[in-house]
Parts: C-alpha cells; structure tokens; sequence
C-alpha cells in the first residue's frame, strides 16, 4: 500500500499569470491509495529419479547412485503461472489494472 498525495500553491504572480510567458496557474491538490499483489506458482509435473542401489559381493560392497530421466528425452517438467493485480483508489474513482496471468512449460 503507497499513499500519493500533491499539493501546489503557486504564488501570487502565477496565479495572476504576470509572469512573462507564462499563463496563470491555478493551485491543484490530490491524493490517492495505491495497492499492488502478485502472485506466482509453480507445478512440478515429473523431475528425475534418483536411483541408489549396491553392487559387488559381501566382502567388497559398493554404493552406486545414479539419475535417470523420469521419462526418456524429458529431464523434467513444470508449469509456472503468475500474475499481478493492481488498484488506485481517489476520492471519487476507483481504478483497477493488471497485467494478467501468463504461464509458463519448463521441459
């Protein structure tokens, strides 16, 4: 949440436009809230498997690991999707915008 606010108070020879150049400029003020969120996920589908086994006889055991693809030509896949929402508020309207959700395959 951000709170915006403007106030301007030009002095006298502004706002009788008796500068050269220059038309008269009226005093402005405002305010408004401003809120923001976003959001992201991510679904992992499959990722690789970790296989550990032994190997050799009772005297001379070895411990061997070893990663293999869940499914063969994939190493692993997921979908991310996020989004943002995003309002601002004034006194007498109310704004709302977003970038939508975009979401994306990671093979």
């Amino acid at each position: 949440m951000r709170r915006e606010q403007l106030k301007e108070n030009p002095d006298i020879l502004n706002l009788e436009g008796d500068i050269v150049g220059n038309s008269p400029v009226p005093g402005a003020q405002g305010s408004r809230n401003s809120y923001a969120i976003y959001a992201e996920t991510r679904i992992p589908i499959f990722s690789p498997v970790r296989v550990t086994y032994s190997r050799g006889d009772g005297k001379n055991p070895q411990v061997v690991s070893e990663t293999h693809a869940a499914i063969p030509g994939f190493y692993s896949l997921e979908f991310t999707a996020g989004g943002d929402l995003k309002s601002f508020c004034n006194n007498n309207s109310n704004v709302f915008g977003t970038k939508g959700w975009h979401a994306l395959a990671t093979v």
